[in-house]
């Protein structure tokens, strides 16, 4: 009887085993063709206006559409470097760096960290800009950065940022910086 019986179940188990791989198989059809039906858009992912992000990786190739198989348009050579993002699309991110150069790069290469580079000289600073201790003209000049700096934002409060340098910390107006919007603040 025993014998009659665990018959029965490995013969409906064997059964059930090719309907569930065919369910499967037709649910998988039809979300693929779903996803072949429906175009990537670009979507932008942010309020009105450029978000900055750091890169993560000192080699990140920025291609020419969000497909790991389309030709790179270009390639980032620095970690921690400050990027504009004005697009995402499943997984990847349209970016651009101080000069205009960039591509789509997949978002895993991002970093929420902010960095920026100083994009031009103060008056006091000649070649450089005045690193200074406190948020305001009047302060002790720290240090002279130079032009092209990569920099570490601690936190901006929309005419002033926090930065760190190395082992220096101070702060520069928000305008001479690449990396921060006009006006943008956080902590």
């Amino acid at each position: 009887m025993k014998a009659v019986m665990n018959a029965r179940r490995s013969r409906s188990r064997s059964m059930c085993v090719p309907a569930y791989l065919a369910g499967c198989w037709f649910s998988l059809l039809a979300l693929s063709w779903v996803a072949y039906t429906q175009p990537v858009r670009a979507q932008s992912s942010m309020e009105p206006g450029v978000r900055y992000f750091s890169l993560k990786s000192d080699r990140v190739d920025a291609r020419a559409d969000p497909d790991p198989a389309a030709p790179v348009k270009f390639e980032f050579r620095r970690a921690g470097l400050p990027v504009a993002v004005s697009a995402a699309a499943a997984g990847w991110t349209l970016v651009t760096d101080k000069n205009g150069a960039g591509g789509w790069v997949p978002s895993n290469l991002l970093s929420r960290r902010r960095t920026a580079i100083v994009e031009r000289a103060d008056s006091e600073g000649g070649a450089g800009l005045s690193l200074r201790s406190d948020d305001r003209q009047s302060a002790a000049v720290v240090a002279i950065l130079e032009v092209g700096l990569l920099v570490n934002l601690m936190s901006c409060d929309g005419a002033w940022c926090r930065i760190s340098v190395d082992d220096r910390r101070g702060y520069v107006e928000v305008d001479h910086l690449w990396g921060v919007g006009a006006g943008e603040t956080f902590n």
